[in-house]
């Protein structure tokens, strides 16, 4: 069943629709939103260094060289030497006299000394760089420069660095600490912002999906819907509209939402983490991880198991409630000592199962508290220690928080990642059987080429008629039967969907198992649906009205009819009285969703929708519920205004009816039982007599054909 959920559910979103669209904009702001929690993250790590370190920073001698390049300061790449004056040629008189003079007294040696010390010294300085305007060793109120030096062979030390050098609010404690909370509000509120656009977006994309759904079932209802007889299709049709759909919907958003959020969220959070401490950071992974996946296993287990106890308590408490409902029998039979020891044995299975049941889930409960106890604790011990060991040279209390934040961010996407794979479950389940009842052929089709049918003139003859249901057997069996034109039939059955499945078969609402009906000698399979439905139109207490205008229930929404037109018909059907009544006369909303009409209102509104059309065929399936005497005579003067010169089949409730009908035919078994006038039937044949005196006898409790009955009697 999971499997072919997954695949009716690629089937109605394949992964291709992800990146398309709504669902495409809805991944991008999720995408967008991932990336500002990750700053949001690497904001408060700042905002912790900061209040950890105080801006105090202190380095070794040889470090102020790559201080100063963090910090932007000039540094020179060579050491810059003053030039050395060589000295001048010397001539052979003066080489000479320099010879003579070395000769000299050594009284004037100190002399010469002296001069030789000056030039040592001045040769010395010309090879002494230039004092450099490198930092100082000791720094305090340096903003973010210490986690800037801290982490600066890693990518936040790099991005720290940098704004250091381009954002003076960063070089001191306060404005960087002002900044840094700027940043975390920015950071904050566009998150929110991008995931509630995401979320829009997702349901956006789920609603064009299951609309699109939805407009499929309605169209394919609308082909099926007339071979409904019992009305049981109707009923899952209403349910996969509404519920199923809905969970589609529900499935398909959840499916783009996370999927477009969580996965990219986890990856973008794995890699702040390496950026923080990339080798702490796969330490603590691996048992997260381990955890994670124990976790949710031992969740899967319980839930399994919760399913099968529920299973047993729900059998053992309906055995339980069935002894509430044997009381006659049990106390008519003395079983007052075994119903009891019966009832306390499956009550006490019920108490043992639920017992079992909250044990193993409060034992589960505890499982998971202890492994995210132990879990996190061992993340704690593997932080601390490595922040004690290096004294926060190698991880600061600021980095570990940061890691801490991290890790619990992960625990979200992971989880819903996880129920991602149960909801799309569910949606590809409904899924499933909305595709399968698309996949249904209708049973009803136009023939190609089709031909227009001309109106009734001669006859409908059946010809060796015979249809079946799946769950209820052959209703109608090789019936054949001549209907002349412009005559009253009324028909009759021991089975009512016999009478029913038989009219329905004139204007191809369903379709018959074997044999063939004609109009004038046209086989009305090879007729088009619409040329026969504009000529046989039915008019049944099943067809309430729709939630709409009286005009649009009267004129089914065509344009062509003029408001001239639909008040004449409504006059003919005596509807015209009721609708002026109402709020807004033929505007009134009616139906579901407006004003309430009674059954014999909402007969005469689809008596005018007949007679707008002016049908050479009319079927009339009349209410099955007692009339007050108005509506009778509307009905008895409408009938005698409209139906003259038409070919008028029925499904007659009143006896009157039955009375006024120029044949009879009663069926039984799918036969005909037999056929003639109400007064001959009920003198020749018993059938027709006892099914006569079922219905219409004065002791039944239907006080309207009891009414009919007795008025003509006296």
């Amino acid at each position: 069943m999971e499997t072919t959920g997954s695949q009716s559910f690629n089937r109605l979103f394949p992964w291709q629709q992800l990146f398309k669209g709504d669902a495409l904009s809805a991944m991008l702001c999720s995408l967008v939103g991932s990336v500002c929690l990750c700053l949001l993250l690497l904001v408060l790590f700042f905002i912790a260094d900061l209040l950890e370190s105080r801006g105090h920073l202190q380095i070794n001698p040889g470090e102020q060289e790559e201080l100063a390049a963090i910090m932007g300061l000039p540094v020179p790449d060579e050491i810059i030497q003053k030039p050395v004056v060589e000295p001048e040629p010397v001539s052979v008189d003066e080489e000479t006299d320099t010879e003579e003079e070395l000769v000299e007294p050594d009284d004037d040696s100190d002399l010469t000394e002296d001069v030789s010390e000056e030039i040592e010294v001045e040769e010395v300085a010309n090879v002494i760089p230039p004092v450099l305007n490198l930092p100082p060793l000791v720094q305090d109120d340096t903003g973010i420069l210490h986690l800037a030096w801290w982490s600066r062979d890693s990518a936040v030390g790099a991005i720290a660095g940098a704004m250091y050098r381009n954002i003076p609010l960063t070089r001191t404690n306060r404005s960087a600490l002002f900044f840094l909370l700027m940043c975390a509000v920015v950071f904050g509120l566009v998150r929110t912002s991008l995931l509630a656009m995401a979320r829009r977006y997702s349901d956006a994309a789920a609603l064009e999906t299951v609309t699109r759904l939805r407009l499929n079932i309605h169209e394919h209802a609308l082909r099926m819907g007339p071979s409904d007889l019992e009305g049981r299709e109707s009923e899952s049709v209403l349910k996969l509209f509404t519920h199923d759909a809905t969970a589609v919907r529900d499935g398909v958003a959840s499916y783009v939402y996370r999927l477009g959020r969580h996965p990219y969220k986890l990856a973008l959070l794995v890699l702040v983490a390496f950026s923080v401490h990339w080798i702490v950071s796969l330490q603590c992974l691996l048992p997260l991880a381990v955890c994670w996946y124990l976790v949710h296993r031992e969740r899967r287990r319980v839930h399994d198991a919760k399913a099968r106890s529920d299973d047993h308590s729900i059998r053992e408490i309906n055995l339980v409630g069935e002894s509430l409902q044997r009381s006659r029998l049990i106390r008519g039979f003395a079983m007052e000592d075994f119903e009891q020891q019966r009832f306390e044995a499956s009550l006490d299975r019920y108490q043992r199962n639920a017992t079992s049941a909250r044990r193993q889930e409060r034992f589960s409960q505890a499982i998971f508290r202890t492994l995210l106890v132990i879990c996190f604790s061992l993340i704690a011990l593997l932080l601390g220690a490595k922040v004690l060991a290096t004294g926060g040279d190698d991880l600061t209390l600021a980095a570990a928080l940061c890691l801490l934040a991290i890790f619990y961010c992960m625990y979200h996407p992971a989880e819903m990642l996880m129920e991602l794979r149960r909801d799309r479950a569910t949606a590809g389940i409904a899924a499933d059987r909305i595709f399968r009842f698309l996949s249904r052929t209708p049973p009803v089709s136009q023939a190609v080429g089709a031909k227009f049918l001309q109106p009734l003139s001669e006859r409908i003859h059946l010809e060796n008629v015979t249809y079946s249901l799946p769950n209820t057997g052959v209703l109608i069996d090789g019936l054949t039967l001549t209907i002349p034109a412009n005559k009253h039939i009324a028909f009759v059955a021991s089975d009512p969907l016999a009478g029913r499945a038989l009219v329905d078969l004139l204007p191809r609402f369903i379709e018959p198992t074997k044999g063939k009906i004609t109009y004038d000698g046209e086989d009305i399979a090879w007729v088009t649906l619409e040329s026969l439905r504009a000529e046989t139109v039915p008019v049944s207490y099943r067809d309430t009205c729709f939630t709409g205008t009286v005009r649009e229930n009267i004129t089914c929404g065509r344009t062509e009819f003029s408001l001239h037109q639909v008040t004449d018909a409504a006059k003919a059907a005596h509807a015209h009285g009721f609708i002026q009544r109402l709020p807004q006369g033929y505007e009134t909303v009616v139906g579901d969703g407006g004003e309430s009409l009674d059954v014999g209102q909402e007969f005469c509104i689809a008596l005018a929708r007949a007679i707008l059309r002016d049908p050479a065929v009319v079927i009339i399936e009349e209410p099955r519920i007692p009339l007050d005497d108005d509506t009778k005579a509307i009905l008895d003067d409408t009938y005698k205004r409209f139906l003259p010169g038409r070919t008028v089949i029925m499904l007659p409730f009143r006896l009157s009816s039955l009375k006024k009908a120029d044949q009879v035919v009663m069926l039984h078994h799918g036969q005909i039982a037999a056929a003639g006038k109400h007064a001959e039937l009920v003198r020749k044949s018993s059938f027709y007599r006892h099914w006569e005196y079922t219905n219409y006898n004065e002791f039944r409790q239907d006080s309207e054909p009891v009414g009919e009955l007795m008025s003509e009697t006296n």
